[in-house]
């Protein structure tokens, strides 16, 4: 039973990047006549496997004699993480919509059990991070097909959003007075698709052995084609202090690729990248900073937080200029979401756990993860400055306990 246990939650690893799902509770969903999902609790099509893997893990348990070892390795990360998740608790006190913030938390302990089983041993952190790349893998696929296509392949039954470049609700780029998709694979955004491929990317170089050069050309594809600012620069980064640690010719050439592969974007589709990344979207900077007004008011105003998941239903109530319902979304800056909503005891705690790694880094230093590890603490620090996805998205939500479990071995 512990077998089929294990088999389960690996199911329900590979398919977190699939994201067919039901709405299962809602509130404000429709404020102004435009769907909310920031207020919007969903079932996903993994959570039955997780479910499932969960039960008979807990029945193995209790029919079993094999006896296993509880004590997550590192009770420090363990510690500030069950003290964030608390932290949300107690910011559920003061939310205007706790059955959404409860919910959220749910969502969290969900994650968070996931990264005990991995801490544990139970389910192995590379067999886990080997499926999710050959998972990501699939939607990079689709990404690039989705981009040929300019709209959805009609793979809605995977979680496939509806795609259309004449669509305002889709993200798109102008091109030769074209507008051009950005992909999303199987995902809501293309930044969050983008920060799957460039995670797997990092974890192509640490655990993927024969065909590492295969996935890593597949990944950094689909992740060009998400034009993915903070993403791209993140992964930049980090890869530099990778290979800046790992000298040695065999492992530069993956870096030589990926430089290669961008320079050739850049050059195909000059324009679009040049209004995306060197001129910047004028509209979207404003619409950031605007976020981060709002967020200050809210903050001054409730320093222990207004509840995890309940920042679009209270922003415009913070901020003087009318925002149209289409732009309510979180800060997009995670340290502060996060503190807008769980107060200063909520970010005191993540800010801990996001910066504990540093500590667990520097033990490792003499060891073949040093690089691997150094590499992707930068890369989510980065990102995590630029959006919110990591908090407010449950592929997100997902990715953070992940980045965390590489802590906890």
């Amino acid at each position: 039973m512990l077998k089929l246990a294990r088999l389960l939650l690996y199911f329900f690893i590979f398919l977190i990047p699939f994201q067919y799902k039901v709405i299962y509770y809602s509130t404000e969903a429709y404020y102004s006549g435009f769907f909310n999902p920031y207020l919007t609790f969903f079932l996903y099509l993994p959570d039955i496997f997780y479910i499932l893997g969960i039960l008979f893990f807990g029945i193995s348990l209790i029919f079993s004699n094999r006896i296993y070892n509880f004590i997550p390795k590192n009770k420090y990360l363990f510690f500030l993480i069950t003290l964030f998740l608390f932290a949300i608790g107690l910011s559920i006190l003061f939310s205007t919509e706790k059955v959404i913030s409860l919910l959220v938390l749910l969502r969290f302990i969900q994650f968070f059990s996931v990264f005990y089983l991995i801490s544990i041993g139970f389910i192995k952190n590379s067999t886990v991070l080997r499926i999710l790349v050959i998972a990501v893998s699939v939607s990079a696929v689709i990404g690039l097909l989705q981009f040929i296509n300019h709209g959805s392949i009609g793979l809605n039954f995977l979680g496939e959003p509806l795609l259309s470049v004449d669509s305002n609700a889709t993200s798109t780029l102008g091109f030769l007075d074209e507008k051009i998709l950005r992909s999303y694979g199987t995902f809501p955004h293309p930044n969050l698709f983008a920060a799957y491929l460039a995670f797997c990317i990092l974890v192509s170089f640490q655990y993927l052995g024969r065909y590492k050069f295969l996935f890593i050309l597949l990944l950094s594809l689909g992740l060009i084609f998400t034009f993915s600012r903070s993403v791209l620069f993140a992964l930049f980064i980090s890869l530099i202090i990778y290979f800046l640690i790992e000298i040695k010719s065999s492992k530069l050439r993956y870096f030589v690729i990926f430089i290669l592969l961008f320079l050739f974007s850049v050059l195909l589709f000059y324009e679009p990248i040049r209004l995306r990344f060197i001129l910047g979207d004028s509209a979207g900077f404003i619409e950031r900073i605007n976020y981060m007004i709002l967020a200050k008011n809210m903050i001054v105003e409730n320093p222990l937080g207004v509840g995890l998941g309940t920042f679009t239903a209270l922003g415009q109530s913070f901020l003087g200029t009318k925002l149209m319902p289409w732009l309510f979304q979180p800060v997009h800056n995670l340290i502060i979401l996060v503190l807008s909503e769980t107060g200063i005891f909520g970010a005191l705690t993540f800010l801990l756990a996001l910066i504990y790694p540093i500590f667990y880094i520097l033990k490792k230093s003499r060891t073949s993860k040093y690089a691997y590890l150094i590499s992707l603490w930068v890369f989510i620090i980065i990102i995590s400055q630029f959006d919110h996805y990591l908090l407010t998205l449950y592929q997100g939500q997902a990715l953070l306990f992940l980045f965390w479990a590489q802590f906890n071995l």
